[in-house]
């Protein structure tokens, strides 16, 4: 059983890469106003506008409407035809139109284009009518690619100059149907051909250059019908083939070759790739007929996501024929089934979620704790799904469950909470008592309490896990109070809520655990409001909701309690929003939903080096600035995994407590899995949507 849990673990990690972080499209479609769905090219003009070629028009979008050209044969300024390939905006701020009957120029001034059309009886025109590509070289020369060859396009007569394949010289085109032009940053001109595989132009003598498949040389081109093409931030070629990725080295001249394998996640994710795309930042995109598919330069690797049919934010199919980033760094994503906005600005707050099509994501939705170890791996406790750990380094999640008949596995897939002791011991709080992970064998040590044996666990549901500055593991239980772990003896000590004992725990049911700089201890309890323990003494002091004076807690359902690099201490609740606490006054401040704070419920309170606590609440995400007190909110549109976050799921920030450790970036668990974030990373945008 042993072999089979440690195997089902391996096969789980196997597919966890081949899928990214989840991130939220927005659709278009025909029902939004666009003239067709599949969306064959896209790009955006110097004025703003979002141009979106499809198989029956060109679109243009000005991010709230689109207009649609079409071909009309009563028109002749109308397109040449509607079935159109691609569009595209030259230096000069003017827009091209290739499609299935010619060459169309945009005049913004009438509103309306100026045609180029294919004459057999005349060699100076286009060269043939099913114009596919086009680009503009670094000397301001416009190439045009069709089906009949390639032209070098003369503005000034409007001539164009064909370049043919011919069979008796081995230097011309190997094929006359260019489907991709592409110059590098070196300035030379490639062609991707439909069949006779990539052509380099040589300037200076006119030559092409081929560089094509060979059966027996693995190193050369994986297949000679080309898709698209691309440069990465070093500076190497990409070339999109019907059957492959390729990567070639310019030095060299070998390509290494990408593709789809059904055994290893972290492959291309499917074999054509028809569409390549080099973004900003330096990432490159590959639109493939399995989804959009981004390459990891550092791992070397790929990150998958794809349509899946239950989440209406995911893309909207997975057949991915263009890929573009306008100005405003928002990418945008065309299918045979309409057109995506993902706004990569929104993947500050990184969102895992369960994958139900893929074992290695995330055991289950419902997060509720996330700790982060000192070896940097990330631990998320879930509610029904056992715990995960995921490597940052391998990208991988590993799951530990519970296994019936296994004692050495987790005591139950309800994980609440989740601490890591100084000297290393890493402790598990469930809804089945408490656990002892040994991490040279993966093996859990169970900790229950017995009816019969007073010095064990007051209560098996372990809702809080606490380490203080002495070393001492404090335990807090959802029914059965405070609990002291004696180390030395394997002994724990009770802490309860008596009736009839003013300075006992006020409350059974114990929720936070805290001690600030000053050695005191903090305890946060469901219904008893807010204790602070005099170890000396042994007895509570209990702050509590008084509703005839407004100065002290606002609500007795205590969530968190977190001190600042300032040494204020703050109160979440749960329903009376953020308190902060004047020790010398003992009176409480509040602030509320009519405050600005987008939520009342207050699960968590992290800090970041600005001073901000960022707090997780039953509307998304509050970022308070406590010296202006103001708030800025974030919600499921920014890219949260939900607006309901969980009480106790969330980890870093600056911790003034026991060890005075800094952590730059949060991470917050809820309903629908969990974010991670860098505050000095979440701006708020000022720019007008496109």
């Amino acid at each position: 059983m042993r072999l089979l849990f440690l195997l089902s673990i391996f096969l789980f990690c196997l597919n966890a890469f081949a899928w990214g972080p989840s991130v939220r499209f927005e659709r278009f479609s025909v029902d939004d106003g666009l003239s067709q769905n599949t969306i064959t090219s896209i790009i955006q003009d110097k004025s703003g506008f979002l141009w979106v070629a499809t198989l029956d028009g060109l679109n243009r979008f000005d991010g709230y409407e689109f207009k649609v050209y079409r071909h009309n044969p009563k028109d002749k300024h109308s397109l040449t035809n509607s079935y159109v390939w691609f569009v595209y905006e030259d230096n000069q701020g003017v827009l091209w139109a290739g499609s299935r009957g010619g060459l169309s120029q945009y005049d913004p001034l009438n509103d309306h284009f100026i045609n180029y059309a294919h004459d057999p009886d005349t060699p100076s025109t286009i060269s043939h009518n099913n114009v596919r590509s086009m680009v503009e070289d670094s000397k301001g020369n416009l190439w045009v690619g069709t089906y009949g060859g390639l032209n070098l396009f003369d503005r000034t007569n409007n001539r164009f100059t064909r370049f043919n394949h011919q069979a008796s010289d081995k230097n011309s085109l190997s094929s006359d149907r260019i489907r991709a032009l592409f110059e590098d940053s070196k300035g030379n001109l490639w062609l991707g051909t439909d069949g006779g595989g990539v052509n380099k132009y040589n300037h200076q003598t006119g030559h092409f250059e081929h560089f094509r498949h060979n059966p027996a040389d693995e190193s050369s081109l994986s297949h000679d019908r080309i898709k698209s093409l691309g440069e990465d931030a070093n500076g190497a070629l990409w070339v999109g083939a019907f059957k492959g990725l390729n990567r070639l080295d310019a030095k060299t001249g070998y390509f290494t070759r990408f593709k789809h394998d059904a055994s290893d996640p972290h492959s291309l994710a499917d074999d054509t790739a028809l569409s390549l795309h080099l973004d900003s930042k330096g990432t490159l995109w590959i639109g493939t007929l399995a989804g959009l598919t981004r390459f990891d330069a550092k791992r070397q690797q790929f990150v998958q996501w794809s349509h899946v049919p239950s989440n209406q934010h995911s893309l909207s199919d997975n057949n991915i024929w263009s890929i573009y980033e306008d100005q405003q760094g928002v990418l945008w994503v065309g299918t045979v089934i309409g057109l995506n906005r993902y706004n990569v600005g929104s993947d500050k707050f990184v969102h895992y979620n369960h994958n139900a099509s893929n074992p290695g994501s995330l055991s289950n939705n419902n997060i509720m704790s996330i700790y982060q170890t000192r070896d940097g791996m990330l631990w998320l406790g879930t509610a029904g799904g056992g715990l995960d750990r995921f490597d940052e380094q391998s990208a991988e999640f590993e799951h530990f469950k519970r296994i019936k008949g296994d004692a050495t596995t987790l005591s139950d897939n309800r994980v609440f909470s989740m601490v890591e002791q100084a000297n290393g011991t890493f402790w598990v709080g469930t809804a089945s008592g408490l656990n002892r992970f040994n991490r040279k064998s993966k093996t859990f040590t169970h900790f229950r309490r017995d009816k019969s044996d007073p010095t064990t666990l007051s209560h098996n549901i372990i809702s809080a896990l606490y380490e203080d500055s002495k070393g001492v593991l404090w335990v807090g239980t959802y029914g059965g109070g405070l609990n002291r772990f004696d180390e030395t003896t394997g002994y724990f000590v009770r802490y309860r809520h008596e009736a009839n004992n003013p300075h006992s725990l006020s409350h059974n049911i114990v929720r936070a655990i805290f001690e600030d700089s000053k050695g005191r201890l903090w305890i946060g309890t469901l219904g008893g409001g807010l204790n602070l323990f005099d170890q000396e003494k042994q007895r509570f002091i209990h702050l509590q909701n008084n509703p005839s004076n407004p100065y002290t807690l606002s609500h007795n359902s205590v969530y968190d309690v977190h001190e600042d690099k300032k040494g204020q201490l703050w109160v979440g609740t749960d329903g009376g929003g953020l308190n902060k606490f004047d020790v010398q006054t003992g009176q409480f401040s509040h602030y509320r939903e009519e405050n600005g704070l987008a939520n009342d419920t207050v699960y968590g309170i992290a800090e970041d080096e600005k001073g901000h606590l960022w707090l997780s609440t039953n509307k998304g995400l509050s970022r308070f600035n406590p010296i202006k007190e103001t708030f800025n909110n974030y919600d499921v549109k920014d890219g949260l995994q939900s607006n309901e976050f969980n009480g106790g799921a969330f980890f870093g920030g600056v911790e003034v407590g026991t060890d005075n450790s800094k952590v730059d970036e949060l991470f917050f668990g809820g309903v629908n899995g969990f974010n991670r974030f860098f505050p000095a990373n979440i701006k708020d945008d000022t720019r007008l949507p496109v």
